[in-house]
């Protein structure tokens, strides 16, 4: 019995269900902790609402995004370069 590839209709379906599910599952968690260690998901947009537009956000959002890149970069220099060095193993690489 072969299935056919789920529709974009039913990919959309699943995605939001997902996303409910995290959001359920994280207000359930954080009320169960209190606030003094994990915030609401409602506080938590509201925090970030009221940042968005200050200059430090924007400072501090770029300097994360300069840590992810590096990142990204370093980890595809090292995996290039083990790649090449398990590739070159019993064979006359020079």
């Amino acid at each position: 019995m072969t299935r056919h590839p789920p529709s974009p209709r039913e990919l959309a379906l699943w995605s939001a269900l997902g996303v409910l599910a995290l959001g359920v599952g994280w207000q359930l968690v954080a009320t169960r902790l209190g606030p003094l260690l994990m915030a609401t998901p409602l506080q938590t947009l509201r925090a970030l609402l009221a940042l968005v537009g200050s200059a430090a956000f924007l400072h501090h959002a770029a300097a994360s995004l300069l840590r992810v890149a590096c990142g990204v970069g370093l980890g595809i220099a090292l995996g290039l370069l083990l790649g090449l060095l398990i590739a070159c193993q019993g064979l006359s690489c020079t």
